[in-house]
């Protein structure tokens, strides 16, 4: 029942947030576009995981389950370098940096931090890397890391690193903005509401990289022991083995579980924090109804030819 209620939670998260992705696509800034696809991204891939895993153990799909063993350790660094990226666009328009109206240099710049860096990770999570990847139950694929020492700093300290800079540049943007205003963001053709949508979307995907990654850091260092880094041989001499975790194991202890958990849920709500600063404007909602009337018109439509209505005279034409 519990895994019910996460599928379908991820279901709703991934749907809310694609609805508002042309708007973020349209605001030209990469930094939100690719936190909404990442947010999407990890949303689809954990639901066809709670799905697929529901229940059992099974090695269903070795293939996708490398996939899945590189891709959460990348959305993890993806979705705190997003939040940079957008820190450091609004630090930099509230500033009045010469830099900040050259497209092309700043297109590349956050392209490179919001897709380029989180893929580039997966070089630091081979060096510690012992199985193939883990199975748990209900859960789905995960990447096969042990808590080696060596994997907290290479791994799991990348999005804490990350995320700290971006609260940084968020402090120092809030404060800036604040002091001169909001001119410079007006100035810029961004409006007060939708300056602080960003503002308040970038301070809380910072803070996903901040506080849920401590608290992962602290659990995973008490809920298993910690080992010194064996060498790069020894640490590979494993790297064809899978690692089967089944629901009483991993939800053994409060920590284990937590340990477990945390990443998935912490995606979720991310969804809907996004759904919330992005997805309510004006300019979205005429989104959802149109999204909404693609769906009931022909179903409306459907219904008046049955009854014998005319195209002309159907009423849910008026909707």
């Amino acid at each position: 029942m519990y895994n019910i209620v996460f599928i379908v939670l991820a279901a709703v998260g991934a749907l809310l947030v694609a609805i508002p992705l042309p708007k973020a696509l349209a605001s030209g800034n990469v930094g939100t576009s690719m936190l909404v696809i990442w947010t999407e991204l990890a949303c689809l891939v954990q639901f066809a995981n709670a799905i697929r895993w529901n229940g059992n153990i099974k090695n269903w799909a070795p293939l996708w389950c490398d996939f899945c063993g590189h891709f959460f350790i990348v959305v993890d660094v993806a979705l705190v370098a997003c939040s940079l990226s957008i820190n450091r666009r609004l630090y930099m328009i509230v500033t009045l940096d010469p830099r900040r109206d050259e497209k092309f240099f700043n297109t590349v710049v956050d392209t490179i931090i919001c897709v380029v860096m989180p893929w580039a990770s997966i070089a630091l999570q081979y060096i510690v890397q012992q199985y193939r990847f883990y199975i748990y139950e209900d859960i789905g694929c995960a990447a096969g890391v042990g808590t080696i020492n060596l994997t907290f700093p290479l791994v799991w300290m990348l999005p804490l690193f990350l995320g700290t800079v971006s609260a940084g540049y968020a402090c120092f943007t809030i404060r800036a903005n604040i002091r001169w205003n909001h001119i410079p963001m007006a100035e810029a053709g961004v409006s007060l509401t939708w300056s602080r949508r960003l503002m308040g979307l970038a301070v809380v995907s910072a803070m996903y990289g901040v506080i849920p990654t401590s608290i992962s850091i602290v659990l995973l260092a008490t809920a298993y022991p910690v080992i010194p880094w064996p060498g790069w041989t020894a640490t590979h001499s494993t790297i064809h083995v899978i690692n089967y975790v089944p629901a009483l194991e991993w939800r053994s202890t409060l920590t284990r579980m937590a340990s477990v958990e945390l990443r998935r849920w912490t995606t979720v709500t991310l969804a809907f924090m996004i759904f919330v600063l992005l997805g309510l404007t004006t300019d979205v909602k005429k989104m959802y109804w149109a999204a909404f009337k693609s769906v009931i018109d022909p179903v409306g439509q459907a219904r008046c030819n049955l009854v014998g209505f005319g195209h002309d005279f159907c009423p849910y034409h008026d909707l």
